[in-house]
């Protein structure tokens, strides 16, 4: 039976990717019909594992652990305030959407991602969502190396963001 996540450490996780499979740019993005399905395509990943590379399920997202976490004592009786950061990690297949050109399969994938995190965003901190108050593209787009390829890894395009989120 899987485990549910819950209390501080889980939360961050749990609470991005509920966030993400309400953005209608990332459902439309998965081609899911609604919030429950697109959360299916949300993956869980801590800093030592590979993001099911073996699997051609995608576009996806992956979100894990980055290394900031903290708890702050803000007021009497003792409250406790939140924050740290997270890693989120956007893949799909190179060849999505037919493209045939290297700058066109980019754009593509890059579209898609900036249509999301626009709409993150716009949904953060809002409704019970996460609130994340800043993000930062540390890697990508990118793919694989022709080495990487001819030894059998999966010719995706990924971008990779750090969020850093607080609970407020």
């Amino acid at each position: 039976m899987p485990v549910t996540p819950s209390g501080l450490i889980s939360f961050p996780l749990a609470a991005l990717a509920e966030l993400l499979s309400e953005c209608s740019a990332f459902q439309s993005w998965v081609g899911a019909a609604g919030a429950a399905e697109a959360l299916g395509s949300v993956k869980y990943l801590s800093q030592d594992d590979d993001a099911d590379s073996d699997s051609d399920d995608r576009p996806l997202a992956v979100v894990g652990w980055s290394d900031d976490f903290e708890a702050v004592r803000d007021s009497e009786p003792p409250r406790y305030d939140h924050s740290g950061s997270l890693e989120l990690i956007f893949e799909a297949m190179a060849d999505a959407g037919g493209h045939t050109t290297q700058s066109d399969r980019f754009f593509n994938f890059a579209n898609s991602v900036g249509a999301v995190m626009a709409e993150l965003e716009e949904k953060s901190g809002r409704n019970g969502f996460l609130l994340v108050n800043a993000f930062r593209k540390i890697a990508g787009p990118g793919r694989p190396s022709a080495k990487a390829l001819n030894a059998g890894r999966l010719d995706v395009i990924g971008m990779v963001f750090e969020i850093d989120w607080a609970e407020r």
